[in-house]
């Protein structure tokens, strides 16, 4: 065993909260330990690569993911003073609503004859006929948004710069080696090391990685990772994180929008309570829809970073839905997209060490919530490597909790 493999950490998935670890293990890596990015088709190339962005400090308030969705939503506004969030990846505050249309038009006005239409106040992009009620839900106090492929590249380009390496390819096996007379600690590199606290890591077509410590960030691709060797005497329950797929797509838009994030419940169609069609225009002239995500998951059976996953289908509803309510004069489809959201059938992510193996961590399942959490989740993750606990309370993320 080499020095350097004992002071090497390894992240395993190159979305946002794999990112973000790397980021926040690099800044604070003063002292040269060796970190390693492996994903196996590159930075942010599945859901993180086409997320909507919305953040939202309160809208989780009264359940397991409210401290962690306020503290993630401070760190996103520390991070964009931090890193021109503005200039580099459309980080800006916004005015949320919900929203209600009526399509049917000739039924919205006998409608509205006899209820007057309500004062929609400052959302005069919309068509005025579509309209049939307004309420606030977020303001420029506890609400934003980024863009997020931008966001992840512009903190992957931070952890170039502070020597992170990268390694593309898929991860088929992790065994635990066993050495005699290993050090429990390295007091140069100020990283801890149980005795035989050392990973190999498998590479499909590649080198091996030798590490001390692991950072599984896998998305709904976790799943399979019950299957590597270090794994198999644990509970299958662990990682039981399945893909959520949600589509979108994205308008060129001639006119000035402003920065409203719209959550917008279609009568009389699928599309109301938590299947609403969320509207976010964006910084840079563009407006993103994204909805179609019905369901609760399944287990994936596509690889990373495997095209045309997306419905036409879907794709079709989402544009058919925005040409009807926005009022815009002149807009153009820039593209259609679709992801898999990591979700649990529990609804909270594992933010979580395993206990069971020293040195391994697993970060994962965070659905809709992945962009905004996802940093906060990567520093909490390289605390948790690097001191072994952290200031935010992570009791509700344990990988056992509900084991």
């Amino acid at each position: 065993m080499t020095t350097e493999s004992q002071n090497t950490i390894a992240i395993l998935g190159g979305g946002i909260v794999g990112i973000s670890t790397a980021y926040f293990l690099s800044k604070n890596n003063q002292n040269g330990g060796k970190i390693i990015l492996v994903d196996q088709v590159g930075i942010a190339e599945c859901a993180s690569g086409v997320a909507g962005g919305f953040l939202a400090s309160h809208f989780s308030e009264g359940t397991d993911l409210e401290n962690l969705s306020r503290e993630g939503f401070k760190l996103h506004e520390n991070l964009a003073k931090e890193l021109d969030g503005t200039k580099n990846y459309g980080y800006r505050k916004v005015d949320v609503y919900s929203i209600e249309c009526e399509l049917d038009f000739k039924k919205n006005k006998t409608s509205l004859q006899a209820n007057p239409k309500p004062n929609k106040n400052n959302i005069e992009w919309l068509k005025d006929e579509v309209l049939v009620s307004r309420s606030q839900l977020g303001n420029t106090k506890n609400s934003a948004q980024v863009t997020p492929k931008l966001l992840s590249q512009t903190l992957w380009k931070k952890c170039q710069q502070n020597g992170v390496e990268f390694t593309t390819g898929k991860v088929i096996d992790i065994n635990k080696l066993k050495y005699e007379n290993t050090p429990k600690t390295d007091t140069t590199h100020n990283i801890s090391i149980e005795k035989d606290n050392m990973y190999k890591i498998n590479i499909l077509d590649g080198e091996p990685i030798v590490a001390a410590k692991v950072v599984v960030c896998l998305g709904p691709w976790t799943y399979y990772s019950r299957k590597w060797s270090i794994f198999k005497d644990l509970p299958e329950g662990y990682f039981d994180i399945n893909g959520l797929r949600a589509h979108n797509v994205i308008f060129k838009v001639k006119d000035s929008v402003p920065a409203q994030c719209l959550f917008t419940c279609i009568s009389g169609s699928n599309y109301t309570d938590e299947d609403e069609i969320e509207v976010y225009p964006r910084p840079d002239g563009t407006v993103y829809i994204c909805g179609e995500a019905f369901g609760s998951g399944k287990i994936i059976t596509t690889e990373p970073g495997e095209k045309n996953i997306g419905s036409p289908e879907s794709f079709r509803k989402l544009e058919d839905v925005f040409s009807k309510i926005s009022g815009t004069s002149d807009m153009e489809l820039n593209s259609c997209s679709a992801g898999y959201l990591p979700v649990r059938r529990i609804g909270v992510p594992i933010i979580s060490k395993v206990s069971q193996l020293p040195g391994i961590f697993v970060g994962s399942g965070h659905g809709c919530w992945g962009i905004l959490n996802g940093p906060i989740t990567g520093l909490i993750l390289s605390d948790l490597v690097t001191t072994n606990s952290t200031s935010v309370d992570i009791e509700p993320f344990a990988i056992d909790r509900f084991v």
